[in-house]
């Protein structure tokens, strides 16, 4: 496994890097690693699912977005920027619980301090 630049510092883990561990998991077919590397993004996959589902019907019918679906947008997308930012805030904190804390390959289950 490649090492990674930075990741034996203490500087918190981006949810990205996390994210692609959760990937890997999935490809490998571990639901419960998956969850354990993010569990924002795996409980996110159902939710991008559908809004891409839905994005598809609408091109396929050809309807064009009203302005309520614009602002419901808009809404969707500030909202997520601040799920994601507190859940990147809240894993990396000393004292945050079990499931939450970001684990890596070399040492499951130890917050990085």
């Amino acid at each position: 496994m490649a090492a990674v630049p930075g990741f034996s510092s203490p500087a918190p883990i981006a949810p990205d890097v996390a994210g692609l561990r959760a990937v890997n998991d999935l490809t490998n077919g571990d639901l419960a690693a998956a969850f354990s590397s993010n569990p924002l993004f795996i409980a996110l996959i159902p939710v991008a699912l559908t809004l891409w589902f839905l994005a598809l019907r609408r091109a396929w019918v050809g309807a064009p977005r009203t302005r309520r679906q614009e602002q419901v947008h808009t809404r969707l997308t500030w909202a997520f920027g601040l799920v994601v930012l507190v859940f990147w805030v809240a894993r990396n904190l000393p004292l945050s619980p079990g499931w939450l804390r970001t684990r890596n390959k070399t040492n499951r289950g130890t917050p990085r301090l």
